[in-house]
């Protein structure tokens, strides 16, 4: 989406309007992913949108060398709640982040096997 940007100059000899406006094309969702030291996965989500987005992805946990079970939560700053549960298969993500919010998706590994 493309969104308004303001700049400020802060030249001290600069006179006049000091404010300028630009437009840029931005992602509306951002995203990060971290592994724990006991193997489990954060992706935390963010979306700067004025109104609540779908975001979709397919979880493989070869990708991540996840074997065995596991489970996705989604957490946000009020709950965490079970998406789904797998084992060694990749499950679709599907989720809904609120307006101006963000979230984390955990992955928490059942067994410990890596």
């Amino acid at each position: 989406q493309e969104i308004n940007f303001s700049r400020i100059s802060i030249y001290a000899g600069r006179s006049g309007n000091t404010v300028t406006q630009s437009r840029h094309e931005v992602p509306l969702i951002y995203s990060g992913a971290w592994r724990a030291k006991d193997g489990n996965i954060g992706i935390c989500m963010a979306n700067i949108a004025e109104k609540d987005l779908p975001v979709n992805f397919t979880f493989d946990p070869k990708a991540y060398g996840i074997e065995g079970t596991y489970k996705i939560y989604q957490r946000t700053a009020k709950e965490r709640h079970l998406i789904k549960e797998g084992k060694n298969e990749k499950i679709p993500i599907h989720l809904q982040i609120g307006a101006r919010n963000a979230c984390i998706v955990e992955i928490e590994r059942t067994n410990k096997k890596n």
